[in-house]
């Protein structure tokens, strides 16, 4: 198994607030989906990051193989919903799991 970064970065509202909910929203399918596929045993972990830069949505991924991990990202309600979500997918090669 390989894993990855998941980052999720939502569209910026221009500081007026505007579509937050509709954002909000998504992110709420966006985590459901994340706890679906942590069930599967896809997610390792994931969560909000309060970056004082603006906050994404961050996940661990435990996949066979990037392709694998595209098409997870391709299901996200977020993503396909194609509302501006920007995204990252980035492979660990390196990491070290508890347990």
């Amino acid at each position: 198994m390989n894993h990855f970064i998941y980052k999720l970065v939502p569209p910026t509202s221009g500081g007026s607030g505007a579509g937050d909910s509709d954002d909000g929203d998504l992110i709420a399918a966006h985590d459901a989906y994340l706890k679906d596929q942590m069930d599967k045993g896809n997610v390792v972990a994931f969560g909000s990051v309060a970056d004082p830069n603006g906050s994404y949505s961050l996940a661990i991924l435990r996949l066979d193989n990037e392709e694998d991990a595209g098409l997870v990202l391709s299901a996200d309600p977020a993503l396909a919903a194609e509302a501006g979500f920007e995204y990252e997918l980035l492979s660990m090669p390196n990491l070290t799991v508890a347990g």
